[in-house]
This record gives structure tokens, sequence and C-alpha cells, in this order.
């Protein structure tokens, strides 16, 4: 999962924005916004696929931990 990065504006790009009535340029930020778009929704299916791993993971512990302390208990009794 790549980091989200910010969207940055050359001095090239404002240049070119006033000179053409920010037509131009418009659809190139546009596309900028996009993209930063996309890797922001596949950061959080990524965040959301690390939670439900570490919720199976939480739950199969809990089971394991409440199966040994059973164990202990009929160990100690």
């Amino acid at each position: 999962m790549e980091g989200v990065q910010l969207i940055e504006l050359s001095s090239f790009t404002r240049v070119f924005d006033v000179w053409f009535d920010n037509f131009f340029t418009d659809f190139a930020v546009r596309d900028r916004i996009i993209e930063a778009q996309e890797k922001v929704d596949q950061a959080i299916a990524g965040i959301k696929r690390i939670l439900g791993d570490l919720d199976r993971r939480t739950r199969a512990h809990a089971g394991e931990l409440n199966r040994l302390a059973a164990e202990r208990a009929d160990l100690l009794a």
C-alpha cells in the first residue's frame, strides 16, 4: 500500500493557469485530485483489510486463551 502524497502544483502549472484562463490546468489539477482520491480509497481499503485480519486474529487468540485458562483450571483442581 503506497503512502498518500500531497498534490503539488509547479510554478509552470500556475503560470500556464493564468495565461490560459484555467481551462487546461483545471483539467490537469482535476486529474491529480482524482488520482489522489483513488490512492486515498486504496489506503482505506487496505486499512479495512488489516483491521479485519486483526479482528480475526484477536478472536482466534481469545479462543486459545480461554482454552488454556480452562486447561490450567483443570490442572490446578
